[in-house]
């Protein structure tokens, strides 16, 4: 299996529309204003990410995903 790994990748404003990270490593990486319509991130390790302004409309996504996205959008999370 390949990983991809963009640790600290600037994706600012990318058309990431039905792409898929599934076990991509993404840490720390800046998505502002990207579009990840319809986009597949379940398994990738996304902590840190920057979603502000991110189009998420049916992306794929696990539970632990949805909270570190709302944590980086600034939720008080447990």
């Amino acid at each position: 299996m390949v990983r991809v790994r963009l640790t600290e990748a600037d994706l600012y404003g990318a058309d990431l529309t039905e792409s898929r990270w599934t076990n991509a490593v993404l840490s720390r990486a800046v998505l502002q204003h990207a579009d990840c319509t319809g986009a597949d991130f379940v398994g990738a390790e996304m902590d840190g990410v920057d979603f502000s302004d991110v189009t998420l409309k049916q992306a794929t996504i696990d539970v632990m995903q949805a909270v570190q996205i709302a944590r980086s959008l600034g939720a008080n999370v447990i």
